[in-house]
């Protein structure tokens, strides 16, 4: 007798034991539920709060879907096409053509170099392979804030979404356009590489009015106005900070791509052949 109350009084502890546990388990469940659904709701909330800066710093632009890049990419690129696209870009009258020739090694004045002048000459998207790097294409396009391409259509007009990064060629000052070419590539997760081109100018005109007396030092000054400029015009939150932009400073009258490293002042001519090696990685 005392036996059998014995089992089955421990039969009884096993059951309420289970119930327990499954009601732990409900709980764990229902709680994990909860913040499931508290973290979509912020998710949604991240979204909506990101598409109304999208509507406000780029009222023209609506943003594609993966399956509509997709689509674009072959029309623009082929079916097949395995390059890396990278679309040099930037106002009127940066260097864009000439940097693509530099790049190249083909001097302005042979046939097959990208157009250049002291105007816009460039006024259709052109390829080119670069012979050095036979997995990258580059794509010459017209400069921006012209009348055939406004500032805040370029974007679009171009279908730059569609490229795998993009170059984009400042001089002197980082215009409403860069800024604006930064923020629509970092929406689209695109790699950048923001040039302040022309630096040997800039560095001569310093160097002549005896603000520096050794290049590195003016160099050294260019570059903290470059970046005063950037952090002047992007917000710290901006998903322009997210990594995914990289500074040079250039000159494309010293881009000899012959010699690794480049002697200074501009290493950064470089370092920016070596930032194109690193998108195939």
């Amino acid at each position: 007798m005392g036996a059998s109350h014995s089992n089955e009084a421990a039969h009884w502890e096993e059951i309420r034991h289970a119930e327990n546990l499954e009601k732990e388990r409900r709980q764990r469940l229902e709680e994990e539920n909860l913040a499931l659904q508290q973290r979509q709701r912020e998710l949604e909330r991240e979204k909506a709060t990101l598409d109304l800066e999208v509507r406000q710093l780029h009222p023209t632009h609506l943003r594609k879907t993966s399956d509509a890049i997709l689509e674009i990419k072959r029309e623009m690129f082929g079916e097949s096409d395995s390059h890396i696209n990278v679309a040099v870009v930037g106002l009127s009258g940066t260097g864009k053509s000439t940097l693509i020739n530099r790049l190249r090694k083909v001097p302005d004045n042979l046939p097959g170099a990208a157009p250049c002048g002291e105007v816009e000459t460039t006024n259709t998207s052109t390829m080119y392979d670069l012979p050095s790097m036979p997995f990258i294409r580059l794509w010459d396009f017209p400069g921006g804030n012209t009348a055939a391409h406004p500032e805040r259509f370029y974007f679009d007009i171009l279908r730059l979404y569609a490229f795998d990064a993009l170059i984009i060629n400042a001089t002197d000052f980082l215009s409403d356009l860069d800024v604006q070419l930064c923020s629509l590539a970092a929406l689209y997760s695109l790699p950048v590489a923001l040039l302040r081109n022309k630096a040997d100018l800039a560095l001569e005109a310093k160097l002549r009015r005896k603000d520096f007396t050794l290049p590195h030092d003016a160099l050294a000054q260019l570059r903290e106005e470059f970046h005063a400029s950037l952090s002047r015009n992007l917000k710290d939150d901006s998903p322009v900070n997210s990594g995914l932009i990289s500074t040079f400073i250039v000159s494309n009258h010293e881009m000899d791509i012959e010699q690794s490293p480049l002697p200074q002042p501009f290493a950064d001519n470089a370092r920016l052949l070596d930032w194109l090696t690193q998108l195939a990685s």
